[in-house]
């Protein structure tokens, strides 16, 4: 079978599709790695597949809920109970990792958000610019969003500090 030539509409090869672009966020060291296909249900899957490749090196049992409409996205089995998994996309800003920690309603009611507390455990958090996956109790973090410090205060403080190493997983 002969291959398409150079006029084919077949479009680029994956791994040139899905090819790292590095910017610089403005007043931060980090390299945000940004992707092409930065589509929500692609960002999400990267997310939770590396989510899930961090928790199977802690844990001999995940699993996967079937379909799309539980309130989490990964189950660890530990033996003897089932802690859901909830993954987020973690972002940088003012020195945090910061993530989301509730959905939108937008398509049932606008204006609505619902909180995870009670339907998940924990939140699976990727984060590309720390290339780390923290795993973070619902009860630690806000109804609204999370924030790991992964740089010390401008004021020097460390009491009340939510810091991201007390939750990496990778």
């Amino acid at each position: 079978m002969q291959s398409p030539g150079p006029d084919s509409n077949r479009g680029p090869f994956a791994y040139e599709a899905n090819a790292l672009k590095p910017a610089e966020l403005p007043g931060h060291g980090y390299s945000y790695p940004c992707y092409v296909n930065d589509h929500p249900v692609t960002k999400g899957n990267r997310t939770e597949a590396r989510v899930l490749a961090a928790l199977l090196e802690r844990y001999e049992t995940i699993l996967l809920p079937y379909g799309g409409n539980c309130r989490y996205d990964l189950a660890i089995d530990d033996g003897g109970n089932l802690l859901r998994v909830q993954c987020k996309t973690g972002q940088i800003r003012s020195g945090c990792v910061i993530f989301p920690t509730c959905s939108s309603l937008q398509h049932r009611k606008p204006g609505t958000r619902s909180n995870y507390r009670g339907q998940a455990d924990f939140f699976g958090v990727w984060c590309p610019v720390t290339k780390t996956v923290y795993l973070v109790p619902v009860e630690d973090v806000g109804d609204r969003l999370g924030s790991l410090r992964i740089e010390p205060t401008r004021n020097n403080q460390s009491t009340g500090i939510r810091w991201a190493k007390d939750y990496e997983l990778t």
